[in-house]
């Protein structure tokens, strides 16, 4: 009984205790939070949540892309720019979860919906928010709401450009402390991340593919040490292939050691399909397909990493957001 009892106390001195004594935020951290703060006061937006890979505020989901048309400056091209958006409702379960700044490993279950959103002005929106259950390795079971994530990212290609093949685009997010610390579901700081990303993409017979790539300047607050922080470079690279409904993609998230955390790298694949019912693809007045269904599954690569990740997903097509091959999209028929 003395053992355990020991034991256990150590595991919770293991995620109190301070790694090491606080420091003054680092100048760097200090200029990008100047930077946001002068912005705008609707910049609260959503930073890279590690471990996992949902989309990232500052790395625009390609299922709110701008639509790929074969002449930008045609009606195509205009259409590509047109209003539109995504929600869904996602749930994963992700075992061996070791959040930021802590020691112990947990088995994290998820559930909860988000929107990514293009508006007319070239800009990206995303809002997530999920419901969290971890299980530790002794069975205690700890739940309650997560944190809000909230992002912007803008397109910085000039209008004729949008529905060409080249993508370009700067964003920057936030996440709200809304999560318990007590119970390690949140670190009750607020994380800032900025960065940018650009990708290529191209359609022919065989079907839409896409690649993009981005690095990311992440600042984690401390829930260790109120007054010191964590700055991280986030490395994030996504693509994938459609082909009517149907579209597979890939993504990996890698994150080097930093002063305060391990080194992270993260994978995720997503098989997806724009469901139909009675055979007959659903239309939105835009033409696109707005139901799409999706699972998703991944591994972590670093011993602070997930061991593995599993998920579903069910969402609707707003406006005019989507490429060709993605859910719901023209591709195909």
């Amino acid at each position: 009984m003395c053992a355990l009892a020991e034991m256990n106390l150590l595991r919770r001195m293991v995620n109190i205790l301070p790694i090491r004594s606080a420091r003054p935020a680092p100048l760097s951290a200090r200029l990008v939070c100047a930077v946001l703060a002068g912005a705008s006061t609707a910049g609260v937006a959503h930073a890279e949540r590690m471990p996992g890979l949902l989309p990232d505020g500052w790395f625009p989901d390609a299922r709110c892309a701008p639509a790929l048309s074969g002449a930008a400056g045609d009606a195509a091209g205009d259409a590509a720019v047109a209003p539109g958006a995504v929600i869904s409702l996602r749930g994963s379960y992700a075992p061996g979860t070791v959040p930021p700044f802590r020691a112990a490993a947990r088995d994290r279950m998820s559930v909860g919906p988000s929107i990514c959103a293009r508006l007319p002005a070239r800009t990206h929106l995303s809002l997530a928010w999920d419901w969290l259950r971890d299980q530790d390795a002794i069975g205690g079971v700890v739940s309650g709401p997560g944190d809000i994530r909230v992002g912007t990212a803008i397109d910085l290609l000039p209008d004729r450009l949008l529905s060409g093949p080249g993508m370009l685009s700067l964003g920057w997010s936030v996440k709200l402390p809304d999560a318990s610390d007590e119970g390690e579901l949140g670190s009750d700081e607020t994380d800032i991340t900025l960065g940018i990303s650009g990708g290529w993409r191209a359609e022919n017979k065989a079907g839409y593919f896409f690649f993009r790539g981005g690095a990311a300047l992440a600042i984690l607050g401390d829930p260790l040490r109120f007054a010191d922080q964590d700055d991280l470079l986030l490395l994030r690279g996504e693509g994938g292939w459609g082909h009517g409904g149907l579209s597979l993609t890939g993504a990996v998230s890698a994150a080097p050691q930093s002063d305060r955390n391990p080194a992270r790298i993260d994978t995720l694949f997503s098989l997806q399909y724009a469901l139909s019912p009675g055979g007959a693809r659903p239309r939105s007045s835009s033409g696109r397909a707005p139901l799409f269904f999706a699972i998703h599954a991944g591994a972590g690569l670093s011993p602070a990493s997930p061991d593995a990740t599993i998920g579903a997903e069910v969402g609707w097509r707003l406006g005019a957001a989507g490429d060709p091959g993605l859910p719901g999209s023209q591709n195909g028929d």
